[in-house]
């Protein structure tokens, strides 16, 4: 009988929704607090050179890669370098990835 409950409460689509949004949110979450972890590393860094850098070589036929900082500067509605300088302030940084992860995550 438990198993009844489940298959109905996972094919249930409202449910399903309401999960993706969850893990959206926190997707978002933790790509702009990773984003702002690196910003406040010394430019020295090589994550951060990697980071903010263009990659050599060249892609493949095919649809053109989504870039990560695409994402970063979609869910933080401003430029790279203004976000990069925002997430210096750690209060306001961690306010901007709660209205973020809000916004996008309903």
């Amino acid at each position: 009988m438990n198993e009844d409950i489940t298959q109905n409460k996972t094919d249930n689509p409202s449910f399903s929704h309401t999960i993706f949004k969850k893990l959206f949110s926190c997707l978002i979450g933790r790509k702009l607090g990773l984003f702002g972890h690196i910003c406040r590393k010394h430019n020295s860094r090589r994550i951060k050179e990697l980071m903010f850098e263009r990659m050599e070589g060249a892609n493949g036929k095919g649809r053109p890669h989504t870039e990560w900082l695409y994402d970063i500067t979609e869910w933080g509605k401003a430029s790279l370098q203004n976000l990069s300088q925002a997430a210096m302030d750690r209060k306001s940084w961690k306010s901007l990835v709660k209205m973020a992860s809000d916004i996008y995550g309903r």
